[in-house]
């Protein structure tokens, strides 16, 4: 504002109020900015002015100084502007206003970025607190309350010796002194065990040292947990009440909005052995929620929660059904176990003494009957105990109740010499010759009695013998160890052109309970003299881990036709799978329509003439659990796929399916699929192969589809992936197979999964209605059908809908 402007402003207030000029307000307030020729002016106004004037005055000049402040940012973009016009054609990018108003944005944005990041620090630290708590509670309550049950045991042994003492004591009253003496010192040494001690803890209820809470500190407490002594040690009485409330955390408090609910009675406020109930105002809050009908922060009902006396979340005892239901699962584990052991023991003894083909649907029609055995639950352990007796020739198993008899007896028969047995048909029966018997001399023995060769295996004894050099097959190898009485094992070079390998025999003592290390080693084959002088301890078999999840390498793939398929069974012996599978066979159904086939099961059985099984190490027996309650068969199915591996079939084939014997699976389905799966994919990401997902909830077993490069991916990475998930999940994830595949697939090996919901229709992967009818000529397979009868209707509709489809 120009100095005129103010003058003139000033003179109309000073000729309404003379006074106003003179006062000191006036000359040194608002005259404070006027320049030096105003001076004489304002000092020839004199006078007074009233109270009104003033404040008419003071009003006016605040408002000439809004007025100026407001008009301040318009002068200066103003001015910004015209510097800008006087630039040669410069612009500038963004005012200086604009700018500023711009860097306050940014830094509320960090602010509240900053104060975001800190809340989710604070929640992440408190939830943690909170678990740690709840944990520590459970198992402080559980260490109380078998203390407490291991008390009220003692004391009741001891009543009822005391009482059994007394009943003694009423039947022989002439030693009444001297039992009941003894009696008296017996029930006083029960007493004192189980009077409790002056410790802060008594010696009944001391925590074990694994229950004992850890070292580092806990953020986030809440104020009524205490810290425990680290080590519970006897004390002296009165260092026991000095030392009875130990000092509380210091910590940091929580918010009143992040506050318990309740505080829950302190451990050293409890009496010994007992738990501490619930406070009034927690029977109160849970009958006013009980009426709204809904539980609040974990409170159960009366009667069903135990109150922990260290802190932390209620927890819930566990109800009449629950220990029921874990009685009976201990009781079906150790069922399981013993069940094992015992299938474990003859499948070694097996192993060692070449048994021959079991026969399925067959029976020695001549021979004269020695014995007949019931209860026997299996064709291998009639086939066991033909061969212990001597005078057995051959032996003939019934596995089901028919017209001759009931299931599970075992015939056993002598046949004339050097007669032949001569077999018939006939369901229901499995019959066999015995297996090797052990021999007086090591070379008296037949080809048939020698033990299997393992390929790509290499075995490891306590000590060797001399190796023998220019040995040029497997089978010579192994005549070489049987006529040496100290060769136990032995291993042959089979690779070509490799100095101090090839043609080389490794002979190598065993003694009779070593069992001999297995290791998968490339170009090299193993085994076991022939004679059968081996013991069940000698078996050449996977026991650990390692060995089971160590796969052999893959062979070099060839330039198979495209889309051809090797398909794979596994089937369950002396099951419903067994009459599945032959009429599969006769159907030209299941995998028996693809290109390649391949039946496999821990026992060698002719199921019908052309179809064999190949023996696999397993014991096929599972247990049922983890988190999905399924079969947790990863074990089993590992054996399944080392054999497919070690067979070296699947290099004839671009693509390798698995499919169980209830899966009603459909080969012509799936070969425009894998055709247009090969143009599109090719060999997948950095050429490891491609599998498909047949479920949205995951990799399903009844049908399981790779190509051979997915496999021999896999082959790579199995033990990898062992190592990986062990260290994820601290031991066994308790996975199925086809879970842990498909996981090891993904995150370890990096193999190409591509969804195709079209492969699977079953009842566990959400279904449409009716899918069991088999009209969906879209899918290639069904699951399940676990008897003959259904298994054909599925079969027939689907083939019938075929028919009118590609009419």
């Amino acid at each position: 504002m120009s100095p005129g402007l103010l003058r003139a402003e000033i003179g109309d207030v000073a000729d309404e109020a003379p006074s106003l000029k003179s006062s000191k307000s006036w000359r040194y307030g608002l005259l404070e900015g006027a320049t030096a020729s105003d001076d004489g002016f304002v000092e020839e106004s004199q006078g007074r002015c009233s109270r009104r004037r003033i404040q008419v005055g003071l009003l006016a000049a605040a408002v000439l100084a809004c007025a100026v402040c407001s008009l301040r940012p318009i002068f200066a973009k103003r001015s910004l502007e015209f510097q800008a016009e006087k630039t040669a054609g410069e612009k500038t990018p963004k005012s200086a206003i604009a700018q500023y108003f711009s860097n306050e944005d940014l830094l509320r944005q960090r602010e509240s970025s900053a104060q975001k990041r800190l809340q989710a620090v604070y929640d992440a630290q408190r939830e943690k607190a909170k678990e740690h708590d709840e944990s520590w509670s459970r198992q402080r309550y559980d260490a109380q309350e078998d203390a407490r049950q291991e008390l009220e045991d003692q004391q009741e042994m001891a009543a009822l010796e005391q009482q059994a003492q007394q009943q003694k004591q009423q039947q022989s009253p002439w030693a009444a002194s001297d039992s009941g003496h003894r009696s008296s010192q017996r029930y006083a040494h029960a007493q004192q065990q189980v009077q409790p001690q002056p410790h802060y803890f008594p010696q009944q209820l001391q925590p074990q040292p694994r229950l004992r809470p850890p070292q580092e500190p806990r953020p986030f407490q809440s104020q009524h947990h205490f810290k425990y002594q680290e080590h519970f040690q006897p004390q002296q009485p009165h260092l026991a009440q000095q030392s009875r409330y130990p000092q509380p955390l210091v910590t940091r408090p929580l918010p009143a909005t992040q506050q318990p609910l309740f505080s829950e009675t302190p451990a050293h406020l409890v009496p010994q052995g007992e738990i501490p109930g619930p406070t009034a105002g927690q029977i109160a809050h849970q009958q006013k929620v009980a009426l709204l009908g809904g539980v609040k922060r974990g409170f159960q009902p009366l009667g069903s929660v135990a109150y922990p006396a260290f802190g932390g979340q209620p927890v819930k005892r566990e109800t009449e059904a629950e220990k029921r239901a874990k009685a009976k699962a201990k009781v079906a584990h150790k069922l399981f176990t013993a069940e094992y052991k015992e299938v474990m023991q003859m499948l070694k003894w097996q192993a060692v003494r070449s048994c021959s083909a079991q026969l399925v649907n067959v029976e020695v029609h001549n021979g004269q009957p020695i014995a007949s055995i019931e209860g026997v639950n299996s064709a291998a352990k009639c086939q066991m105990a033909c061969t212990e007796s001597l005078q057995c020739d051959a032996f003939s198993f019934r596995s089901r109740t028919g017209d001759d008899g009931p299931k599970n007896v075992c015939f056993m028969k002598k046949l004339e010499a050097n007669a032949e047995p001569h077999m018939v048909i006939k369901d229901g029966l499995i019959s066999g010759y015995p297996c090797c018997r052990p021999t007086s001399s090591p070379t008296e023995y037949i080809q048939s009695e020698c033990p299997g060769h393992f390929a790509d295996t290499d075995l490891s004894t306590k000590s060797g013998l001399p190796s023998k050099y220019g040995i040029t097959s497997a089978d010579w190898c192994q005549r070489v160890c049987t006529e040496d009485a100290d060769c136990g094992a032995w291993t042959w070079g089979e690779a070509r052109n490799v100095p101090g390998l090839s043609d080389v025999c490794y002979m190598k003592k065993l003694a009779g309970d070593e069992a001999p290390g297995m290791h998968m080693k490339q170009g090299v084959v193993s085994g076991l003299p022939c004679g059968c002088r081996s013991t069940a301890m000698n078996a050449i078999w996977p026991d650990t881990d390692v060995q089971r999840f160590d796969m052999p390498a893959p062979r070099a793939l060839q330039k198979p036709e495209p889309a051809s398929m090797l398909c794979v069974a596994l089937m369950l012996p002396y099951s419903y799978e067994q009459d599945m599978l032959v009429m599969q066979f006769q159907e030209k159904a299941n995998i028996f329509g693809c290109d390649h086939w391949a039946v496999y099961s821990n026992q060698e059985m002719k199921l019908a003439p052309g179809l064999v099984t190949r023996r696999v190490q397993t014991t096929q027996r599972c247990e049922i659990g983890g988190e999905f309650g399924t079969a947790l068969n990863l074990g089993v199915f590992t054996a399944l796929w080392r054999q497919v591996l070690l067979d070296d079939e699947y290099v004839k084939v671009n693509w390798i399916i698995k499919a169980d014997p209830d899966t009603v699976f459909f080969p012509e389905r799936l070969r425009p699929i894998l055709k247009a799966m090969e143009k599109k994919e090719g060999n997948g990401r950095d050429g490891k192969g491609v599998y498909l997902n047949n479920c949205k909830y995951g990799l399903h077993g009844p049908i399981e589809v790779f190509s051979t490069r997915a496999i021999s991916t896999l082959a790579n990475d199995f033990e990898t992936c062992f190592a990986y998930f062990r260290k994820l999940c601290s031991g066994d994830c308790l996975w199925g197979e086809d879970m842990w595949v498909d996981q090891c697939l993904q995150r370890v090996a990096n193999v190409t999964r591509i969804d195709e919901f079209k492969l699977l229709s079953e009842s566990h992967c959400d279904p449409e209605p009716g899918w069991n009818s088999c009209y969906d000529h879209s899918k290639v397979a069904f699951h399940p059908f676990k008897d003959i009868s259904g298994y054909k209707t599925c079969l027939q509709s689907a083939r019938e809908v075929d028919k009118r489809y590609y009419r």
